[in-house]
């Protein structure tokens, strides 16, 4: 299930876990929430939305990161 709040698009995951994951991904700073089945989509928004300028700060963090590859020759 895909939510947006503002302007972040947040994929939200329910699975049989006790606590609520917010997950930020490189490269590009996809921003995925793993909850619990029985929280609420009201619960999971206010949740998100909590965490809007933590999120927005570690998105330009990751983006401005530079992407390390190994080389094997």
């Amino acid at each position: 299930m895909n939510l947006i709040i503002k302007d972040i698009k947040v994929l939200i995951l329910k699975k049989n876990i006790k606590n609520i994951y917010l997950s930020i991904l490189p490269p590009d700073g996809k921003v995925r929430v793993s909850a619990p089945k029985n929280v609420s989509e009201d619960f999971i928004k206010s949740f998100v939305f909590s965490k809007y300028k933590l999120i927005k700060k570690n998105i330009e963090k990751i983006k401005h990161q530079e992407i390390k590859t190994k080389v094997v020759l």
